[in-house]
C-alpha cells in the first residue's frame, strides 16, 4: 500500500521524522529535537526521512514492535527548506535499512523544532490511548525522557492534543493510492 501526500505538502520539500510517542511528548515539551541516532562512528544525529511512507510506518509501532515499551507512534513533518536556512543538512546512507528510504541528518539539536514544523502526525485514539493508560504513562517516567510524575506526562498529552499543528487523524494526510 502506497501512501500519498495531500496536494498542499506536495509543494514543499518534507522531511520526517517518526518517533515514538513518549519521545514525541519530550520534544514538544522541551522546544528541542535531540541529537541521539549514532551509526558506528559517525557520530550523532537528528535522522529525518523523505520517504512519505515513514509516517504511516510510526502509526503502526504496536504491529511493528519498533518500541516494545511504548508502541504508541508518531511523526514530525519539518520543512525542509526553512530547516536548511539555519542547519546542514547532510545525506546519509544506513546500511542496516531495509526499508527503500532517502535518510538524511543534522549533526546537531535542533531547537526550537516547533519553528520547522509543519504538522504533527498523530492518531486521535493513540492520545486517548496515553491519556488512560497509568502503566504506560509509569513505563515513561524518570530518564531518559524526563517526566517527573502522571501529570506531567498528562499536561504534554494535552498541549499535543491542542497544538496548531496536529493532524489527528492520519487520513487528513495519507490516502492509500
Amino acid at each position: 500500500m502506497s501512501v500519498r501526500i495531500t496536494k498542499a505538502h506536495e509543494m514543499r520539500s518534507l522531511l520526517y521524522h517518526g518517533c515514538c510517542m513518549g519521545h514525541l511528548l519530550s520534544i514538544l515539551r522541551d522546544d528541542v529535537l535531540e541529537c541521539g541516532f549514532a551509526y558506528e562512528n559517525r557520530g550523532s544525529a537528528v535522522s529525518f526521512s523523505r520517504n512519505k511512507e515513514v509516517p504511516r510506518w510510526f502509526h503502526d509501532l504496536s504491529e511493528a514492535s519498533y518500541h516494545p515499551s511504548d508502541p504508541l507512534g508518531g511523526t514530525l513533518v519539518v520543512d525542509r527548506e526553512l530547516l536548511k536556512t539555519r542547519f546542514r543538512i547532510e545525506p546519509f546512507e544506513n546500511p542496516d535499512n531495509t526499508m527503500e528510504e532517502f535518510e538524511e541528518v543534522v549533526r546537531r539539536d535542533i531547537k526550537g523544532i516547533d519553528h520547522y514544523l509543519v504538522s504533527i502526525l498523530v492518531r486521535s485514539e493513540d492520545i486517548e490511548t496515553a491519556r488512560k493508560n497509568t502503566r504506560w504513562q509509569d513505563k515513561m517516567l524518570g530518564e531518559p525522557l524526563g517526566f517527573l510524575d502522571r501529570q506531567d506526562i498528562r499536561r504534554c498529552l494535552r498541549s499535543l492534543s491542542l497544538h496548531p499543528k496536529l493532524n489527528q487523524t492520519i487520513s487528513t494526510h495519507l490516502h492509500c493510492a
